[in-house]
């Protein structure tokens, strides 16, 4: 059976990957704070959540693709989409976030059973 795939932040790097993803036939749910990013992957048969709780709901895999740490702490913890990741998930954590960030992100997810794994990406579109 193939994960479900949550992936949060369709924007320069973000859409690329996904489209990647729903090229390997993996079941794909996107949300972006700009719902205009999501309407391409939605046209290749991603499945768009209207709010970034809806998308994680149920995931197997939660990606990350946001601009930096503050941007993940807010979306994560502030706004509660980490307290809707199933146990047992992974979340991926692909921005460009400190050491520092990084490590108490592992250990909040790892309090609700959330594998997490920092992945960040560097180079261009």
């Amino acid at each position: 059976m193939k994960p479900t795939i949550a992936f949060l932040g369709t924007g320069l790097m973000g859409e690329p990957m996904c489209h990647n993803l729903l090229e390997a036939g993996l079941p794909l749910t996107v949300w972006n704070r700009s719902k205009d990013k999501t309407k391409r992957l939605a046209k290749r048969g991603a499945g768009v959540a209207d709010s970034p709780h809806d998308a994680v709901t149920g995931a197997d895999v939660v990606i990350t693709m946001l601009s930096d740490g503050p941007a993940v702490t807010e979306l994560m913890f502030d706004r509660g989409v980490a307290d809707k990741i199933s146990n047992g998930a992974t979340l991926i954590d692909m921005g460009s976030i400190g050491a520092d960030e990084a490590i108490d992100h592992a250990k909040r997810h790892a309090v609700q059973g959330v594998s997490y794994l920092d992945a960040p990406v560097s180079g261009g579109t």
